[in-house]
C-alpha cells in the first residue's frame, strides 16, 4: 500500500485519491480496489479468478461485471478498451499493466508547531517521522520536497489580484483545420492581458494542458481556485471572422459579458486586444490607461503574415521532425511576406533550439548558431518579444552560458511574469550552473502558477536534490514526472541505486531497456546526446548523475 506513480497518474491508497495530471478523479470504491490491486501486482498478469477473490470475496461473478469495473477503470486513468495503453487485457489469462509502476509510501508528519515537515526512509519506502522526535530536516528547503509536492498551491496567488483563466477558445469551423487559429487567439489574448499588472493571469501552457480536464468555469474554480474564467470559440468562412468571448465569475458561475465579434478577417487581430479592453473593463474600477501603444505590435501586420505564424507555433508543439521543419516553412514565408515580422523570426529561432535537443540534429554548433541568429533578429525588432528572449537563453544555455541564459530569461519574465514556461526555464539554468537550492525554489515557483504541466520543473527538481545528496526527495520529484523517459527511468534507477535498493534499482533498469528497445535508442548515443544538451557548468555534477545510472546497472560510459 502506499503511493504508486504511472503514466500520468497518481493513486494514493492512504487517502483513497486518484489524480490524473494532477487533477483529483472521482472513482467508484470498487473501481479504485481494482487499480491498487493491478498496481500493487506491478507488470504481473492477475486472473479474473484472483480478482473475484480480491474484489468479491468469491462470491458468483459474472464476466461482464469484471468488463464493466475494467472499464471503468481503464476512463479513470485516461485508457480504453481499444488502445489498452495502460491495462492490456491478456487473452484467456486476466489483466496486467504495461506501464512502469512507481510505489513510495511516503506521509507527511509536522515535526512543530510551526509547520515544518520531514521523511525518512525505510526498506519500504518514504514514512512518517515521529512528531515527538527531534530529527532534522533533510532536503534543501525547510520543508522537504515531499512536503512541498504534495501540499504545493493549486489555486492562484492570494495577492488581492482578480485571478483569471482562458480556456482554450474552441473552432466552430466547419474545417478542423481552422484549429491553429483557436489556439493562436488563445495564446494571443493571454499576452494581451499580461499587460494590465492588476491581474494575475494564469499563463498559456496551463491553458493548453488543461483540454479534457477543466471543461467549465466550475471546474476552473474547483481545480485552480481562479476567480475569472474567459471562454470563447471561433468560427471563419473565406472573408469573415466571428469571435465569441464572454466573462464568468467562477465562484458564483455568473455571467458578467458576452460579447460576438462579426469582422471582416482582416480586422480580427484587433479584436483581440479589444476583448482583454473588455475584460479588464469588467474586472477592475481603475485601470491604467495608454495610448495606441497598448495596441498590439503586430495589428499592423498582414493577416497572411499573421495566420502563418498561427500555423508554425502550433507545428512547434509537436516537437517532431517533420513539424519544426513544417514550421520552419511557415515562419520563413511570413518574413517573406514582412521582413520586419519579430514574431516571425523569433518562431524560427524557437524551432532551431527545439533541433538543438533532438538526436536528429546533425550539426549542433550550426544549429545553434541559426538560433542565435533568428533569436537577435527577433529581440532587435522588438525588445519585449518573449518567444524570442526565451529562445537566446537557451541558445545561451546550450553554450554552457548559463549566467547570460538567466539575464535573457529575466528579461523575458519580467514582460510576463506569469509564463510557467520561462520561470521554469530559469530554474534549469540556475541548476545547471551549480545553484541548486535556487534553482529548486524557482521550479517551485513555476509550479505554483501552473500546476498542470510541472514535467520539467519536477526533473529540475530532482537533478537538485540528487546532486545535493537527497536521494530520497529526488526519487519522490522523479518519479512525480509523468511522461517517460530514458533520462527519467534512469534517474530514478540511480536513486534507488544510491540508497542501496537493488531490488527496485535492477526492476526499473528493466523498464530502461524496454523503453530504449522500443524507441530504438542505443544507450551510449543517448548518454552522448544527453550529456551535450544538458551542459552542467561543473562536469562532476553529470558524473555524478551517470555514476549512479552505472551503479543500478545501466552501462553508460562515464568518462567520454
Amino acid at each position: 500500500m502506499g503511493l504508486y506513480y504511472f503514466a500520468r497518474c497518481e493513486l494514493d491508497t492512504e487517502r483513497r485519491l486518484l489524480k490524473v495530471a494532477e487533477i483529483s478523479q472521482d472513482v467508484e470504491p470498487l473501481v479504485f480496489d481494482l487499480l491498487a490491486f493491478l498496481l500493487d501486482r506491478g507488470d504481473t498478469v492477475v486472473s479474473r479468478d484472483e480478482l473475484i477473490a480480491k474484489l468479491w470475496n468469491d462470491r458468483v461473478v459474472s464476466d461482464s461485471a469484471i468488463s464493466v469495473r475494467i472499464n471503468a477503470a481503464r476512463k479513470a486513468v485516461g485508457d480504453n478498451g481499444k488502445d489498452q495503453a495502460i491495462i492490456k487485457t491478456v487473452h484467456r489469462k486476466g489483466f496486467k499493466l504495461v506501464v512502469p509502476v512507481t510505489r513510495v509510501s511516503a506521509k507527511l508528519t509536522k515535526l512543530n508547531d510551526g509547520g515544518v515537515y520531514a521523511s525518512s526512509l525505510n526498506s519500504d519506502g518514504l514514512e512518517f517521522v515521529n512528531p515527538d522526535e527531534n530529527i532534522p530536516v533533510p532536503g534543501s528547503f525547510e520543508k522537504t520536497i515531499t512536503t512541498v509536492l504534495n501540499q504545493l498551491p493549486r489555486t492562484a496567488p492570494q495577492d488581492n489580484k482578480p485571478s483569471l483563466f482562458i480556456m482554450p477558445f474552441k473552432n466552430n469551423s466547419d474545417d478542423p483545420g481552422q484549429d491553429y487559429m483557436a489556439k493562436g487567439i488563445t495564446d494571443n489574448i493571454i499576452i494581451a492581458l499580461t499587460r494590465f499588472q492588476e491581474l494575475f493571469v494564469f499563463a498559456y501552457k496551463t491553458s493548453a494542458a488543461s483540454e479534457g480536464v477543466i471543461d467549465t468555469p466550475a471546474s476552473a474554480y474547483k481545480q485552480l481556485g481562479v476567480n475569472y474564467v474567459v471562454e470563447g470559440s471561433i468560427q471563419r468562412s473565406p472573408d469573415r471572422i466571428r469571435i465569441s468571448a464572454s466573462l464568468v465569475d467562477a465562484r458564483e458561475n455568473r455571467h458578467l459579458w458576452a460579447q460576438n465579434y462579426d469582422r471582416k478577417l482582416d480586422d480580427f487581430i484587433i479584436i483581440q486586444d479589444e476583448i482583454a479592453e473588455l475584460i479588464v473593463s469588467s474586472l477592475i474600477d481603475t485601470v491604467e490607461k495608454t495610448d495606441g501603444q497598448r495596441a498590439h505590435k503586430s495589428s499592423n501586420a498582414q493577416l497572411a503574415t499573421y495566420d502563418l505564424v498561427l500555423k508554425g507555433r502550433v507545428l512547434l508543439n509537436e516537437y517532431t521532425q517533420e513539424g519544426e521543419l513544417a514550421a520552419r516553412e511557415c515562419f520563413q514565408n511570413a518574413i517573406d511576406l514582412d521582413l520586419n515580422y519579430a514574431p516571425a523570426y523569433a518562431g524560427m529561432a524557437v524551432s532551431f533550439v527545439h533541433e538543438c535537443f533532438e538526436t536528429w540534429c546533425k550539426d549542433p554548433e550550426q544549429t545553434n548558431a541559426m538560433a542565435y541568429k533568428f533569436a537577435c533578429k527577433a529581440v532587435k525588432l522588438d525588445d519585449t518579444n518573449i518567444m524570442g528572449l526565451y529562445a537566446l537563453a537557451e541558445v545561451f544555455s546550450l553554450r554552457g552560458e548559463h549566467e547570460r541564459a538567466v539575464i535573457e530569461i529575466d528579461r523575458a519574465i519580467e514582460h510576463n511574469p506569469n509564463d510557467y514556461h520561462n520561470v521554469c526555464a530559469k530554474g534549469e539554468y540556475l541548476t545547471l550552473s551549480g545553484q541548486f537550492q535556487a534553482g529548486m525554489q524557482c521550479s517551485l515557483d513555476a509550479m505554483s502558477t501552473n500546476p498542470l504541466a510541472a514535467d520539467n520543473c519536477l526533473k529540475v527538481i530532482g537533478i537538485g536534490e540528487f546532486l545535493s545528496g537527497n536521494f530520497d526527495q529526488a526519487l519522490v520529484a522523479f518519479s512525480k514526472v509523468k511522461r517517460d523517459s530514458l533520462f527519467k527511468l534512469g534517474s530514478i534507477a540511480a536513486c534507488y541505486a544510491r540508497l542501496d535498493r537493488s531490488v527496485e534499482a535492477t526492476r526499473v533498469c528493466k523498464d530502461f531497456f524496454t523503453l530504449a528497445e522500443e524507441t530504438d535508442t542505443e544507450i551510449e548515443s543517448w548518454k552522448e546526446h544527453w550529456s551535450r544538451t544538458c551542459l552542467f557548468r561543473d562536469p562532476d555534477d553529470q558524473k555524478k548523475i551517470l555514476s549512479g545510472m552505472q551503479k543500478a546497472g545501466i552501462p553508460v560510459n562515464i568518462e567520454n
